[in-house]
């Protein structure tokens, strides 16, 4: 089993566990309310299956998976990870980890399912350890509060020396 996640000063905001499993590579994630609401605020609080691949698999019969959907355009030149690729598999072709299930509905209760890949412990490990990144990433880029003071100041040009 390989954890993954970020947290800020004692708490854990995304959590993500790998582990290899006979049906492929088992996902469980957990997010804080915050992470969820923020994908169901930018997609405008409606919900799609998985639609770029096939490779996701419910552990119950029956059961479903589905995301918020996200129009918004999430893109910088740190990123390192895909939010859109959903239904695929854990690392893209070009190398960039997909991200897209902390975007599962009900994933503030925890949701699982299996990634139907085949994986090395050491590319699971590099994979788990790019995972923690790119969460870390995401969540201090667009979710973590901030807060900018601006102030101009202007100089009194009108005094005679």
């Amino acid at each position: 089993m390989i954890d993954a996640g970020t947290s800020g000063p004692g708490e854990r905001v995304i959590d993500i566990n790998l582990q290899r499993h006979k049906l492929g590579v088992k996902v469980k994630v957990r997010v804080t309310p915050d992470v969820e609401e923020f994908f169901q605020r930018w997609g405008g609080g409606a919900s799609e299956p998985p639609s770029h691949g096939r490779m996701w698999k419910t552990l119950k019969e029956g059961d479903k998976l589905t995301l918020w959907s996200l129009e918004t355009p999430i893109q910088d030149e740190d990123m390192t990870y895909s939010l859109f690729q959903t239904g695929s598999s854990l690392q893209s072709d070009q190398g960039l980890v997909n991200l897209s299930f902390i975007r599962l509905v009900g994933a503030v209760d925890g949701k699982e399912f299996i990634c139907d890949s085949v994986m090395s412990r050491a590319e699971l490990e590099r994979i788990a350890t790019k995972m923690r990144r790119a969460a870390e990433h995401f969540y201090t880029e667009y979710i973590q509060p901030v807060h900018f003071n601006i102030f101009v100041g202007v100089r009194d040009m009108t005094r005679e020396v």
